[in-house]
């Protein structure tokens, strides 16, 4: 767990004078747009996952092998 803090202790040492700057504002907006990026693509890997599992594919699978 020191570890951890550790890290993000210097994570911050580093990244505070962008954060505090003038330019705070579009740090915010990237960093935001960063995890919400993030989100998304984990969102589409589960949705991905949910839709391979209900066997969508294997009906496609089907349907071209009867054209």
């Amino acid at each position: 767990m020191k570890n951890v803090r550790a890290a993000f202790d210097d994570l911050w040492y580093l990244s505070r004078p962008y954060f505090t700057s003038e330019e705070k504002k579009s740090a915010w907006v990237l960093l935001t747009a960063v995890l919400r990026l993030t989100l998304l693509l984990v969102g589409v890997g589960v949705l991905q996952k949910q839709i391979y599992q209900s066997g969508v594919f294997v009906a496609f699978k089907h349907l071209s092998m009867l054209s």
